[in-house]
């Protein structure tokens, strides 16, 4: 599914093959037990977007938002179910935008 989807992007978007690339992006990853509890206590976020997906290897994943609504910290994370992994792949503390459908930026 997410190759044919890439390929939908790449045949909607005209962009040459040769542009594209793979970047490590900088994210903290350990046990989704501890992480996840840090970002309920540390940080008071609770979760408000959850969406399910399998990567290459065939291993379950949960990509999740959580935001503190008071603070404005989110964080965007992914958990390997089957490894028991947690990844923060971005997070921030200066607030976000909420965007209702049909809403634009």
């Amino acid at each position: 599914m997410k190759i044919l989807i890439m390929t939908l992007l790449l045949m909607a978007t005209s962009v040459k093959a040769n542009e594209l690339q793979e970047l490590q992006l900088p994210m903290m990853c350990g046990p989704s037990e501890n992480l996840l509890e840090g970002l309920r206590e540390r940080y008071q976020e609770e979760i408000v977007f959850m969406a399910p997906s399998e990567n290459a290897h065939g291993h379950h994943l949960t990509h999740s938002l959580w935001i503190n609504f008071e603070t404005t910290t989110w964080s965007f994370v992914v958990v390997n179910r089957d490894l028991k992994m947690l990844c923060i792949i971005a997070s921030g503390d200066n607030g976000w935008t909420e965007l209702f459908q049909g809403k634009t930026i």
